[in-house]
């Protein structure tokens, strides 16, 4: 009987050993690979990035996006002509057009004004969105307001627009776009900071 007792002690200690080998080999093993081949930690911001890359339709442009030209958005109400009417000139009444539309089916849709990288007239380095509304709906849908909340965050990544300079027309208006049609989802949450 002594000698299974000191048996299984002498097991248990070998056993212990064995595994805090392999444990301190495998930390060295992490540490050497981490030394010749750094690998910097993904922030949640890069991840994002790099899993919609190929996919984003911010990356439909024919010029390249130039980060610092955009410093905001603005988010609006559009109708079928995915035009700005609350921004239309005072004296021609022609409307600017968006550079995204989140459709009725939530569908993202790229116009020629974010395709070309230009500007709205008047409003510089502003980003500007528009949400058509189904016939007869004064708020988006949940889908659409998912697919505002996607765009944003990959408008934030790439062009580096922070959460504070995401706006609502409403929000720097008196001419907006009344009523709001994100007022009945809290989308600034999932926002990248």
């Amino acid at each position: 009987m002594a000698k299974a007792a000191k048996k299984q002690v002498v097991d248990r200690t070998r056993l212990t050993w064995v595994l805090a080998v392999l444990v301190a080999s495998m930390t060295i093993g992490a540490v050497f690979l981490g030394v010749l081949e750094p690998n910097r930690a993904l922030s949640a911001e890069a991840k994002y990035l790099a899993a919609t890359y190929n996919a984003s339709p911010t990356s439909r442009t024919q010029t390249p996006i130039n980060k610092r030209q955009w410093d905001a958005v603005v988010i609006h109400r559009v109708g079928s002509d995915l035009r700005l009417s609350c921004l239309a000139h005072e004296h021609t009444g022609v409307a600017p057009a968006v550079h995204f539309a989140i459709s009725p089916q939530a569908e993202t849709l790229v116009t020629s004004q974010w395709e070309n990288q230009r500007d709205v007239t008047g409003y510089p380095g502003k980003i500007q969105i528009g949400i058509q509304l189904a016939p007869g709906q004064t708020h988006a849908s949940h889908d659409q307001a998912k697919a505002v909340v996607n765009l944003l965050r990959d408008l934030q990544a790439r062009c580096n627009v922070p959460a504070h300079k995401i706006y609502l027309h409403s929000q720097l208006s008196n001419r907006a776009c009344h009523p709001d049609p994100l007022e009945c989802y809290n989308w600034r949450k999932p926002l990248l900071n």
